[in-house]
């Protein structure tokens, strides 16, 4: 349920696909959109985290503007972690 939820917030935030006419289950109450967020950049956070270390060892500057490391992040598979 949570990754359906997550892949519906990302079509809608990515790619502007929102259904206007759904309804909103009552389940999705506002402290759990928080807490899906918080689960999210909670997640994105160690997925950069892992990289820049990996940067770090690999003698590579671990630098958010590193191309390598944006690179790593676009080609990372959160929805493998989750």
């Amino acid at each position: 349920m949570q990754m359906l939820i997550t892949t519906d917030l990302d079509d809608a935030v990515q790619k502007g696909n929102v259904d206007m006419k759904a309804t909103i289950p009552a389940s999705l109450t506002p402290q759990k959109v928080l807490e899906l967020d918080k689960n999210m950049e909670d997640l994105i956070l160690k997925v950069m985290n892992g990289i820049l270390q990996e940067l770090a060892q690999e003698g590579q500057a671990a630098s958010l503007d590193n191309p390598l490391f944006l690179k790593k992040l676009s080609n990372s598979d959160m929805d493998e972690l989750m």
